[in-house]
């Protein structure tokens, strides 16, 4: 789709750090809603659920620092 389309190469990159960041959060908040769901209690999973929102925060922070590495190298 970003190749169709006649966007500054600024542009392109911050779609896919929003496209990605949302599908990593989305999936997160999919993961944690799906076991209150099943039954297991918000208190008792409190710690995995941080875990899964941190483990994503700091995925999507460093796949924009790798980008800006890599794109500061092109």
């Amino acid at each position: 789709m970003l190749h169709k389309v006649a966007l500054p190469m600024e542009h392109r990159a911050a779609m896919m750090v929003i496209m990605l960041g949302g599908y990593l959060t989305l999936s997160g908040l999919y993961i944690i809603l799906f076991l209150i769901e099943q039954g297991y209690s918000f208190d008792s999973h409190l710690n995995a659920m941080l875990g899964v929102f941190v483990g994503n925060g700091l995925l999507c922070m460093f796949v924009i620092w790798l980008g800006l590495v890599v794109g500061k190298q092109i």
